[in-house]
C-alpha cells in the first residue's frame, strides 16, 4: 500500500511566481498594442479631418483601420507566444540564476508529481519544505520581465493629445470625422425630397404627374398611396440644381386619394387629390320590357340623359354610369311614378329599376 505525500507549499509557490511571470508579459504586449491601436485611430481620424470623405471612402478607412488593428493585436499575441517560458524552462533558469536552489527546485517538484516507490511520503515532504524555504530566500521577483510602460502609454498620450489639438482647432470636421469612422453610412450626402405638385383638386378622370425631386441618393423613390396598384417612378433625367427627377403617373382618376412619396431614410408629407365639383352621371344604359299585351320586343339604348318615355305597365332597367367613384348612397329617378334604390354595379356604374310614366 502506498502512502500519501502530505501536501507541500512548494508547487502553489512557484505557480503563483510563473503566473505573474506570464501576466507581466501579457500586460507588456497588450500596452504595445493599445499603442499601436491608439496611433492608427488617431491617424484615421486626422485623415478624416484633412479629406472629408465619402461613403466608400468611410468604408475604406473603417475597414483599413480595423484590419491594422487586428494586425496589430495579432502580433501582440504572437511576442507574447515567443517570450513566454515554458514551466520547465523558467525552472531551469531559476536553478541556473540561483545557485541556492540547484538541484533542489526540480527534484522536489518532480517527487511531489511521481513519488519514487521506495521514498517514504515523509522524506518527499521534508526535501518540498527545505526547497521551500530555499526559495523563500531568492528574489524570484527579479526573474520577471520589465513592463516598459513608459514607451506605450507616451505613445497614447500623443495620440489623445493630437486628437484633442484637432478637436480644438477644427471642432466640425473633427466631430464629422469621428463619427464617419463609427459610421461610414453617415458619411453619405444627406437625402432630401421635394415633391410636385403636393394637394390638389382635379376634375373626375384627369391624369396627375406627381415629380419627386431628389438630392443624396440614386435609390428609385416609392410612392404610397392608399389606391391599388401605385404606379413605378420613372426616372427624367437631373434638375439644375443637381438633383434626380422621378416621375409618377396617375391616370382616369376617379376617385380622390391621399399620396406620399419616401425614397431613403426621407419622406414626404401626406398629401390629398381632391375630385372638384360633385358626382355627375355621364351616360344612361336603358333596358326597356313592354308590357304583355302590347307584344313588343325587349328595347335598349344608351343616351346621356335620364329621361324615359314608354308604354304604361314597362319595365326600366337603367344603368348609371358617374364621373367618379361613389360611396354608398341611394338614387331615384327624377319624376319617376314608383323606383327601387339604385344598387352599385361598379364602383362608377349603378344599376336601379324604374316604371315609366306612361
Amino acid at each position: 500500500m502506498t502512502s500519501r505525500v502530505p501536501d507541500s507549499p512548494l508547487r502553489p509557490l512557484v505557480s503563483r511566481h510563473y503566473a505573474a511571470l506570464r501576466r507581466a508579459l501579457a500586460l507588456r504586449h497588450a500596452l504595445r498594442a493599445a499603442a499601436r491601436t491608439a496611433a492608427l485611430i488617431t491617424a484615421a481620424v486626422a485623415a478624416g479631418v484633412a479629406v472629408p470623405l465619402g461613403e466608400i471612402g468611410a468604408w475604406a478607412r473603417l475597414l483599413s483601420t480595423a484590419g491594422l488593428g487586428l494586425l496589430a493585436v495579432l502580433a501582440a499575441v504572437a511576442g507574447f507566444l515567443r517570450a513566454r517560458p515554458s514551466f520547465d524552462g523558467w525552472l531551469e533558469r531559476v536553478e541556473e540564476r540561483f545557485p541556492e536552489v540547484r538541484s533542489w527546485l526540480r527534484n522536489a517538484l518532480d517527487f511531489e508529481a511521481r513519488p519514487p516507490a521506495h521514498t517514504s511520503p515523509e522524506l518527499v515532504r521534508a526535501l518540498g519544505d527545505e526547497t521551500a524555504r530555499r526559495l523563500a530566500r531568492v528574489p524570484l521577483e527579479t526573474q520577471r520581465p520589465p513592463l516598459r510602460a513608459r514607451g506605450p502609454l507616451l505613445a497614447m498620450a500623443a495620440s489623445l493629445a493630437v486628437v484633442a489639438l484637432l478637436a480644438l482647432v477644427l471642432p466640425a470636421r473633427t466631430d464629422r470625422s469621428w463619427h464617419t469612422l463609427l459610421d461610414p453610412r453617415a458619411a453619405a450626402p444627406p437625402v432630401r425630397l421635394e415633391v410636385e405638385p403636393g394637394s390638389v383638386t382635379i376634375t373626375p378622370g384627369a391624369a396627375l404627374a406627381v415629380r419627386a425631386h431628389v438630392w443624396g441618393t440614386a435609390a428609385r423613390p416609392e410612392l404610397l398611396c392608399d389606391a391599388p396598384g401605385a404606379p413605378r417612378a420613372v426616372r427624367e433625367g437631373e434638375g439644375g440644381a443637381g438633383e434626380r427627377l422621378w416621375r409618377f403617373d396617375l391616370t382616369q382618376l376617379t376617385r380622390g386619394l391621399e399620396y406620399r412619396v419616401r425614397v431613403a431614410s426621407a419622406e414626404s408629407p401626406r398629401f390629398r387629390v381632391t375630385l372638384a365639383g360633385t358626382p355627375q352621371p355621364v351616360s344612361f344604359e336603358v333596358e326597356i320590357h313592354p308590357p304583355a299585351y302590347a307584344r313588343l320586343p325587349v328595347q335598349r339604348g344608351a343616351a346621356t340623359r335620364g329621361d324615359l318615355s314608354a308604354l304604361r305597365g314597362s319595365r326600366a332597367l337603367v344603368e348609371v354610369l358617374f364621373d367618379r367613384d361613389l360611396g354608398p348612397r341611394s338614387a331615384r329617378g327624377a319624376g319617376a311614378a314608383r323606383s327601387t334604390c339604385c344598387a352599385p354595379a361598379t364602383t362608377t356604374w349603378w344599376r336601379g329599376r324604374r316604371l315609366p310614366n306612361a
